[in-house]
């Protein structure tokens, strides 16, 4: 069965209207789809967004899918439905969605079912009897159950409608009739001109700083962001907050008027000097720190780098060798680095090591000095454990001065640099430059960074620079101290130069 047609004797003024009605077809069909459908009778004029209106049972919220444009004519346009549950509930099981018929079935159901009494108990048997009398009670009386609907649409000028109709459901039959009601437009709201501004002057944030402004929690927001080391924001919190206080002052009533400029007078001056008392101390905590850290540039990003480190070994208060370590240090340095060594690591890590051990006089009065190799390795994965558990060697130091070259690359860079141990007989002290360039980031980041350490190492004084260091000839010859030697002594000066 199906029941959507409009009524022939509407108003005349309707025809202006698009005239949308809702329908149901019982039996589907090869032209008819089961279930409910929308119409629109008037054959000029479209509708836009027909839906239905929101209708609630006790337990379910009835809605359904939105129709962007409804043509003008007969045609029958499917409508479909959604019940959802409006409150899940730990204690009882119902459906929590349906759509389609099926939607408005659960919804009538629900409707249906607070018609009926409450049985006597809780069992499922009493429960059953009284659902039971209650069919059969709507069968024999031909009663059905009416359901007042409203589909909203409007015309193309957003002029709002509203279709009525009652649908005819009985709990056996299920949907028996749709009627059609009353189509009705709907008031538009007026829309409101503009309010003239009003003018907002001094007097008015005056006295709206007083009404407003909780001086307490600006204090005490202004003291917290201090003690943050925000000192601007909160210098600024506490300016609000000495301002609200004020403001506040300056409203303040007594029961005798004449008391008020005094009550006035003085707690203006309690305010001034307690923000002058604030402001004395945020200054003092600021001290030479920024205003605010929100802003100050990002710190970059530690890079480690091969770093020789020469470590004293004494018998009896006498210096005896110098332990070679190499060490992974990190550039820029961070205030703990002279404390703490690096954690990071180089890898694909190749390091030579090379010492001047002689210099030759040549006929025309020249020299020429010989480099030789005291450590060539390259390993995967370098950090300051290995440093510790696997030194280079001990060094045989010149009586006087030793000259070290240093060769090194990673994955992150490639590196040069010189020492040069002055061998003091008591302790050494110790010139180191190492130069070169860093290979990250898609970009090559310079270094050139010098230490100088005099004294003993477990108290030396340490100075850093970035001055290269060039070794004089002097120094490179006292390196060698030793007098011309054949390519045999050579050899043999090169393996005593390091044991271990």
């Amino acid at each position: 069965m199906a029941s959507s047609a409009a009524p022939n004797d509407h108003p005349q003024h309707l025809a202006n209207w698009p005239r949308v009605t809702l329908g149901f077809n019982r039996d589907g069909d090869a032209s008819k789809q089961k279930g409910f459908y929308v119409t629109n009778h008037n054959s000029t004029l479209e509708a836009r967004a027909v839906q239905l209106r929101v209708t609630r049972s006790p337990h379910y919220l009835l809605t359904s899918h939105v129709i962007p444009f409804l043509a003008g004519g007969a045609t029958m346009i499917p409508f479909e439905f959604h019940a959802e549950l409006a409150e899940i509930s730990d204690t009882e099981e119902r459906v929590q969605h349906a759509d389609g018929p099926e939607a408005l079935q659960v919804f009538a159901t629900d409707v249906w079912l607070q018609r009926i009494p409450t049985p006597e108990s809780d069992t499922a048997a009493a429960m059953f009897e009284v659902i039971s009398e209650a069919m059969a009670n709507d069968w024999n009386s031909h009663t059905a159950l009416v359901l007042p609907l409203a589909i909203s649409y409007t015309d193309l000028s957003g002029v709002p409608y509203t279709s009525h109709s009652e649908v005819l459901w009985h709990v056996i039959g299920g949907v028996l009739e749709i009627r059609p009601g009353l189509v009705q437009q709907e008031p538009i709201p007026a829309i409101e001109p503009p309010s003239k501004s009003k003018t907002f002057g001094l007097a008015t944030f005056w006295h709206w700083v007083g009404g407003k402004w909780q001086w307490p929690s600006l204090f005490g927001a202004g003291c917290t962001t201090i003690k943050f080391g925000e000192y601007g924001i909160g210098w600024l919190l506490l300016v609000l907050s000495a301002l609200a206080a004020m403001s506040k002052i300056a409203h303040w009533t007594t029961p005798d008027a004449s008391g008020d400029r005094r009550v006035r007078t003085l707690g203006y001056f309690v305010v001034s000097m307690a923000f002058i008392l604030s402001t004395i101390i945020t200054f003092n905590l600021k001290g030479n720190e920024p205003w605010s850290h929100l802003f100050a540039a990002p710190a970059v990003l530690a890079r480690p780098f091969p770093w020789l480190e020469f470590n004293e070994v004494r018998i009896d208060d006498h210096l005896a060798f110098v332990r070679l370590t190499l060490a992974v240090e990190d550039r820029p340095n961070t205030p703990f680095q002279d404390t703490f060594a690096s954690l990071s690591s180089l890898e694909n890590l190749h390091v030579e090591v090379v010492a001047r051990v002689q210099v030759s006089q040549q006929p025309d009065g020249t020299s020429q000095g010989m480099n030789c190799t005291i450590a060539d390795f390259q390993v995967p994965e370098w950090n300051n454990d290995d440093a510790a558990r696997k030194p280079i060697g001990n060094l045989k130091l010149r009586p006087h001065v030793t000259v070290l070259g240093i060769m090194a690359s990673a994955s992150t860079g490639r590196w040069n640099g010189t020492s040069v141990i002055f061998n003091r007989g008591t302790h050494i002290d110790t010139d180191e430059y190492m130069a070169g360039a860093f290979t990250v980031d898609s970009g090559r980041t310079p270094l050139s960074t010098r230490r100088i350490m005099t004294g003993p190492i477990s108290s030396a004084d340490v100075k850093y620079t970035s001055e290269p260091l060039a070794p004089s000839a002097e120094l490179v010859n006292q390196g060698a101290e030793a007098p011309p030697y054949t390519p045999a002594q050579a050899k043999a000066a090169c393996a005593d130069f390091i044991y271990h």
